[in-house]
């Protein structure tokens, strides 16, 4: 006990002892504000020490959770195991740092007796990656030998706010950028070797480099066993202008054909067998997550074909565009073909698949990032990403985590 609260209890003692008058009343009557303030004094630095347990939660979670693709959602399953009986959100500001707010309330133990049964308690924090950070990765190449990336023709990949990042240790080829094509991206960072011929070397361009890891590698959602199909074998022909439902598995081949405007709902989309959209079908898939099944699952567009594919804002596949299920060991193809056009945002995430654009095909996208086995860019085909996908989706590189204000 410190000498201001020894100094009052003796004062309260010789007052208690004091037997003139009314001493014993005004006794009394002084005790209430004391105990108050003796109360407050107890319980508040209970208070005090449940804050700062619950900070060092909160911080413990946005490092955690700065550091991970998954960012909310790491946070939160951090916290969650320290305190699981606070209040406690996070989210990520329009700067990219992970902020968070916690509260809880705890109770008194002296305030009690005047009425006061809790106190509420709150902690905030943010964090995110330090001053060496690099970037945001868009593409991600993960094949581990051979040519990852393939540029052809006058073809141009344009992505300057974000990075390139392609794991094969090939001692030539790992990256092969050939006819005048155009690769402009914040950094390439190339395991192995990058071949130009008839394309000028850039600063951004580094052989030899560490790429990323996989980070999305058993982080996405587990679809249940394979539900009963829903289309098979079916051909959708000159301006019939379908809607393909929601929760929809399409088996064998869906052909699109002739003009027309095809629509599929807002949701989940498994695809098990062959989507083809051919002459100058237009696509619309606006809140929508394609699932490539299997190995042998398809979706090809051809002929001048249009899509718009944006995915979910909230809920299970909240900003997953397209995905396939983990260990498919035979790598298959997503093909844009003879000028077709791909409007989109989102993750998409398919280490099994080649990724190619021939023909003056274009993808073009706000905020995208993509996770393939290899690219292959053909033929004046575009593809244009602004910045990597949103901060939950997103693959950061570079630079320590840290708590900022």
């Amino acid at each position: 006990m410190d000498r201001f609260m020894e100094a009052r209890f003796m004062l309260m003692s010789r007052f208690a002892g004091a037997r003139d008058g009314s001493v014993a009343v005004i006794f009394a009557l002084a005790m209430l504000p004391l105990l108050a303030m003796v109360g407050s004094a107890v319980d508040y630095s209970r208070a005090s020490r449940e804050r700062a347990l619950m900070q060092s939660a909160l911080d413990m979670a946005l490092l955690a959770g700065a550091g991970s693709s998954d960012q909310v959602g790491t946070a939160t399953k951090a916290y969650a195991s320290e305190r699981s009986g606070d209040k406690a959100r996070f989210w990520v500001d329009d700067g990219g740092v992970l902020r968070g707010t916690a509260d809880a309330t705890v109770k008194t133990a002296v305030m009690q007796a005047v009425g006061i049964a809790t106190m509420p308690v709150s902690v905030r924090g943010g964090a995110s990656v330090g001053a060496g950070r690099l970037g945001n990765v868009c593409l991600l190449v993960l094949v581990p030998t051979g040519t990852g990336l393939t540029m052809n023709s006058s073809s141009t990949i344009d992505m300057p706010n974000c990075e390139v990042h392609v794991r094969s240790t090939a001692s030539q080829g790992a990256v092969i950028v050939n006819s005048s094509s155009s690769l402009v991206t914040s950094r390439l960072c190339v395991a192995g070797q990058i071949t130009l011929n008839s394309s000028p070397s850039r600063q951004s361009y580094k052989p030899g480099c560490q790429p990323v890891s996989d980070p999305f590698a058993g982080k996405l959602p587990v679809l249940p066993a394979a539900a009963t199909c829903t289309h098979t074998d079916l051909a959708l022909n000159g301006g019939s202008n379908p809607t393909i439902p929601a929760n929809s598995v399409i088996c064998g081949n869906l052909n699109f054909n002739g003009s027309g405007t095809v629509t599929f709902a807002p949701g989940l989309h498994r695809i098990r067998g062959t989507v083809n959209i051919n002459s100058s079908i237009d696509v619309v898939a606006n809140g929508v997550t394609f699932y490539l099944e299997t190995s042998s699952s398809l979706l090809q567009m051809n002929s001048s074909t249009k899509m718009a594919l944006t995915p979910p804002t909230s809920g299970t596949y909240a900003g997953i565009a397209m995905f396939e299920p983990p260990g498919i060991a035979t790598a298959s193809n997503l093909n844009l073909n003879s000028a077709s056009d791909m409007q989109t945002n989102g993750l998409y995430y398919l280490p099994s698949r080649n990724v190619t654009l021939n023909s003056s095909s274009s993808v073009q996208a706000r905020r995208l990032t993509m996770v393939a086995r290899t690219a292959i860019v053909n033929s004046s085909s575009t593809w244009k990403v602004d910045l990597a996908d949103d901060p939950t989706r997103r693959i950061s590189v570079g630079g320590a985590m840290a708590l900022v204000e």
